[in-house]
């Protein structure tokens, strides 16, 4: 309110079809219109091929790539008319990324997939995968002990990149596989030090998810 919007919190499980489609109707009726979906609902959680608990990679696939892929159907129907954006957080596709983390790479490019067939089906509707290029502050990152402050961005660098990417006209705007450190320079940003979790650190780009800056469809 203080910066003059206005938010609706509707607790959502995006594993389930009808809370989903509950949410998007609530959001209409009470916006009147839906002009952008951030599919940013995760679940994580890493093993190799054998150490991976099949609930594990049940929940994974069903927060990930299922909860979005619901969120969007549900989305679209209202978004035609007027146009709009889906961004998925989900990364460039690289498959160097998989090794003991493979479920949880596959739902999250299983995200970037479902962007690009949106993109490519909707004519007035931009979709868009948004991925960080270093490692962000958060409790997952901290809970597995992706490394520390020095290390790390603040979550602002991604919500100032999903405003620019969702400030595009999606008439203008083909499937993309986004580093937000990309979005934020074409929109003029020159330095990301007020990003930084430390003051004066440069974070390096994260290994864990060995993204490829130049992949493209």
């Amino acid at each position: 309110k203080t910066l003059g919007r206005e938010a609706l919190v509707i607790q959502t499980d995006v594993r389930d079809p009808e809370q989903v489609q509950a949410m998007i109707d609530a959001t209409v009726q009470h916006f009147g219109r839906i002009d952008a979906l951030i599919n940013n609902a995760g679940a994580i959680y890493w093993g190799t091929t054998t150490e991976f608990p099949i609930k594990r990679f049940d929940l994974v696939m069903d927060v990930n790539v299922r909860g979005a892929f619901l969120a969007s159907q549900a989305a679209i129907p209202v978004m035609r008319e007027n146009g709009g954006h889906i961004v998925m957080m989900s990364p460039p596709i690289n498959p160097k990324a998989a090794t003991a983390k493979a479920p949880y790479i596959i739902s999250k490019f299983g995200m970037t997939m479902v962007a690009m067939a949106i993109d490519e089906e909707e004519s007035n509707i931009a979709a868009h995968a948004l991925w960080p290029i270093t490692g962000i502050r958060t409790a997952a990152t901290m809970n597995l002990s992706m490394g520390d402050d020095s290390d790390w961005r603040t979550p602002e660098i991604l919500a100032d990149a999903t405003v620019e990417l969702i400030a595009k006209d999606p008439k203008d705007c083909t499937f993309r596989a986004w580093l937000d450190e990309e979005v934020l320079r074409e929109a003029g940003v020159t330095t990301f030090d007020d990003y930084a979790c430390v003051p004066g650190s440069s974070p390096s780009p994260m290994s864990i998810m060995l993204v490829d800056p130049d992949w493209t469809p």
